[in-house]
């Protein structure tokens, strides 16, 4: 379960959540698989935009696993432009 402000979101599935001018995420299947072994599993992606002031944003795809004889795990991917002074 995800929450925003002390409210649960994205509960149900598909499902999108946005905060203007802060954040929009959306929950689906849709996805880069970030480990291999995945292929044929039911995929729930978390795809997350930061706004940072860019066209881009920061962008997190979470990959929520719950495969009952590994228990619940994420994987994630952070897409993000560089930063002047970063390395």
């Amino acid at each position: 379960v995800a929450y925003w402000n002390g409210q649960p979101i994205l509960q149900e599935f598909p499902s999108v959540f946005s905060e203007p001018g802060l954040v929009d995420m959306k929950l689906d299947n849709v996805g880069e698989l970030l480990q291999k072994g995945r292929d044929g599993l039911k995929k729930h992606i978390v795809h997350i935009k930061i706004n940072d002031g860019t066209a881009e944003g920061l962008q997190l795809q979470v990959n929520r696993w719950t495969q009952p004889s590994e228990g619940d795990y994420i994987n994630i991917k952070i897409s993000m432009h560089s930063r002047p002074g970063q390395d």
